[in-house]
């Protein structure tokens, strides 16, 4: 395995072809917003430039790049779905499988899956992927931002999910069960299942299952739901042990005119081998006013209690625990969009004030 100055040096050189590889296709990219419907290889290209005042985080980068590589088929009922990210603050790969799952259609109403998949809690994790472009705003609420990215909780698993959809009159109600091996904890930081090497590792079964009622079929429609979820976290190396967590959502969207609003609660409860139990509440809300077709404001509170002292968050300490932002979003020419952001945020040991600018894309 390559280490150091050389790893990093191909870790740069897999981004850079996926941004020239970006380039590329802008140039020859349609501006019909309906092929990205139905393309089967989307590159999802991001570029993040950030100031950050009263951090004492003293490796924190002011400029971040990185690429989604998304690609689906179709084969008859069965379908693939591959998803990979380049970005050079990781150091254990040059390019990270973050999904890769074969499911078989069986009709209108359920689809079974095999691989690794998002985990189904709550709205966000399901609903949006690595892909920046395809969220309104610059930055993921806190507590589901992905494992690699300080994540506290699962948002991969590797295993099963079975998707079931009932209608009722206009709108319908969703079920997703998900069964599979959730991530170990290891040096302060949650590790799913490395798709690509199954046996690396210590991985425990768990399970999640999300019932949703939507008032009709469109993926951001008014909704409400809940999920359960419940995985064992090898936790080698930390003075908690092992670590039984279960986690309990609650979330809904709501569309009044050209407002939308989404937010999320979690409770998460932790049973630990070698200390004493504890839990944590946090949640958000998002709200996003569309101007224009091509400008969008947007605001979102993040909240979380019972985190001073919290054995579990206390293992990563660059969590966010509040934060208050507001930022907006312009629409640019063939699928592309820029976005503002300015911000206030507090972790455990820090507080600090953000200005954030992204250009993302998604390109065919």
């Amino acid at each position: 395995m390559m280490k150091g100055k050389d790893c990093l040096v191909k870790r740069n050189s897999i981004l850079t072809l996926g941004l020239v590889l970006s380039a590329a296709c802008l140039s020859t990219y349609t501006d019909d917003p309906s092929a990205m419907e139905y393309g089967e290889f989307i590159v999802f290209p991001t570029v993040d430039i950030f100031s950050r005042t009263a951090v004492t985080d003293l490796d924190q980068k002011q400029t971040e790049s990185k690429v989604d590589f998304f690609y689906t088929n179709d084969f008859g009922n069965q379908r693939l779905l591959a998803e990979a990210l380049a970005e050079p603050e990781d150091d254990e790969s040059q390019l990270d499988v973050e999904r890769l799952q074969y499911g078989w259609i069986m009709n209108h109403n359920i689809d079974i899956w095999v691989g690794r998949v998002h985990n189904p809690i709550g709205f966000w994790n399901t609903h949006f992927h690595h892909g920046s472009y395809l969220e309104t705003s610059a930055t993921r609420p806190s507590v589901i931002h992905f494992e690699d990215d300080d994540g506290i909780l699962p948002m991969h698993i590797t295993g099963v999910q079975v998707n079931r959809y009932e209608e009722n009159g206009d709108g319908g109600v969703h079920y997703s069960l998900g069964i599979g091996e959730g991530p170990e904890i290891s040096n302060n930081k949650l590790e799913p299942v490395n798709i690509l090497d199954p046996g690396k590792g210590s991985h425990k079964l768990g399970s999640s299952l999300r019932v949703t009622y939507q008032t009709n079929d469109e993926d951001t429609s008014s909704q409400v739901g809940g999920t359960w979820s419940y995985y064992p976290i090898p936790a080698e190396g930390t003075s908690s042990g092992d670590i039984r967590q279960t986690i309990f959502t609650i979330f809904g969207v709501l569309n009044i005119g050209l407002l939308h609003n989404l937010g999320s609660l979690f409770k998460v409860n932790n049973q630990f081998d070698n200390a004493d139990n504890d839990s944590f509440t946090s949640g958000y809300i998002q709200s996003e006013y569309l101007m224009r077709l091509d400008w969008t404001l947007y605001g979102r509170v993040e909240s979380t209690s019972g985190a001073n002292h919290d054995t579990y968050l206390a293992i990563f300490p660059k969590t966010i625990t509040q934060r208050q932002l507001f930022g907006v979003r312009y629409e640019l020419m063939k699928n592309q969009a820029l976005k503002v952001e300015v911000s206030s945020s507090r972790t455990q040991n820090d507080n600090f004030n953000e200005f954030h600018v992204q250009w993302s894309a998604a390109i065919q």
